[in-house]
């Protein structure tokens, strides 16, 4: 296959539009434009089909439980009705750097077909060098795709609480500098970032010219050996719903990194959790009320709060008795649900 002269080690992952061009009528290749359906509509590339027209079909997630990965019975139903089967070569494109594309990567990777490719410069690239597009929606014969997971490449929740005890892995925040910092909420309850975790925005990986194409080896090395992330660690990335997560799974896999898994859920469900740690203007803290802490003398023991004068005792006078209201039944606020990495 051919491949990029940018020095990565996977280059096989990335296909270039030249490639793809002389390849358009390949039987065994399924084009998937994972942009929005709105713009698939307008025109895609020849041949290119859509995964479907249920809002943010393109982010791959459950229906039911939009924060995490569509299941597995689910997944296998929605390839097989595109015409994709076990073995077939998949091309991954959209109009934004391969944001998105990198997503059906992902879910493919999890479910054990890792024979999905971006495009280079996707969309972008594509028209501007003038190659074929299409207002025609094309349908394959329906197939076979049989999934396997691979539990390595997805993280939970608790997986999440044991990384940041253990200092293992690497949390990788590919978030937006207002994310991070916390002035950004994206509707969650709590803003901030995990503890432990550094941060390079995801839009650093790409060109930011008209092309939008993937920034050389050597430069993407070195953006990332600056924030310590380097190919001997483990790496776990988040973002907000696992979308950006995913492309910068498909950057370090790109350069060789061994071992790197997407928290699915994020920071959609991490920020709105009660008991999670979130730090914020260099303070750790949960959304649970916390008790003041007790001040410490100077010998480390703790101080005991000083009692209050007696008042001198009133003389007993006889009161009305007050009748006992009935006490209001408290509403407890509902929290999210968490699901944690499922038992082998």
């Amino acid at each position: 296959m051919t491949t990029t002269p940018a020095g990565y080690v996977n280059s096989d992952m990335l296909i270039e539009t030249q490639w793809l061009a002389e390849r358009l009528q390949r039987r065994d290749i399924r084009i998937v434009d994972m942009g929005s359906r709105e713009a698939y509509l307008r025109a895609h590339i020849q041949g290119a089909l859509h995964p479907g027209a249920a809002e943010k079909a393109n982010y791959i997630k459950d229906p039911d439980e939009p924060k995490y990965v569509m299941p597995k019975e689910k997944f296998e139903a929605l390839m097989s009705s595109l015409g994709i089967g076990n073995e077939s070569l998949v091309i991954a494109y959209d109009a934004d750097g391969g944001h998105n594309a990198a997503r059906l990567w992902w879910a493919m990777s999890y479910y054990g077909r890792p024979n999905c490719k971006l495009l280079n410069g996707g969309w972008n690239k594509w028209v501007l060098e003038k190659r074929p597009v299409s207002l025609d929606v094309p349908s394959y014969p329906r197939t076979t795709f049989t999934a396997i997971e691979r539990p390595a490449l997805i993280a939970y929740v608790d997986d999440i609480e044991k990384a940041i005890a253990a200092k293992e892995p690497l949390l990788l925040d590919v978030r937006s500098d207002a994310e991070w910092n916390g002035t950004e909420t994206r509707g969650n309850k709590r803003s901030g970032r995990i503890p432990g975790a550094v941060h390079v925005e995801w839009k650093n990986f790409v060109t930011s010219d008209a092309q939008r194409t993937f920034k050389p080896a050597s430069e993407l090395q070195q953006i990332l050996w600056q924030a310590g992330v380097t190919p001997n660690k483990k790496v776990t990335t988040y973002c907000q719903a696992g979308v950006r997560a995913s492309h910068t799974a498909f950057v370090l896999k790109l350069l060789g990194y061994d071992e790197v898994a997407v928290y699915d859920a994020s920071f959609s469900e991490w920020g709105n959790l009660d008991e999670t740690p979130i730090e914020k203007d260099g303070k750790i803290t949960t959304g649970k009320k916390q008790k003041p802490a007790a001040k410490k003398s100077p010998r480390g023991t703790a101080l005991k709060p000083a009692r209050k004068a007696k008042k001198p005792a009133r003389k007993a006078t006889a009161q009305p008795k007050k009748v006992a209201k009935p006490a209001k039944a408290k509403r407890s606020k509902a929290t999210p649900a968490r699901r944690k990495k499922p038992k082998k």
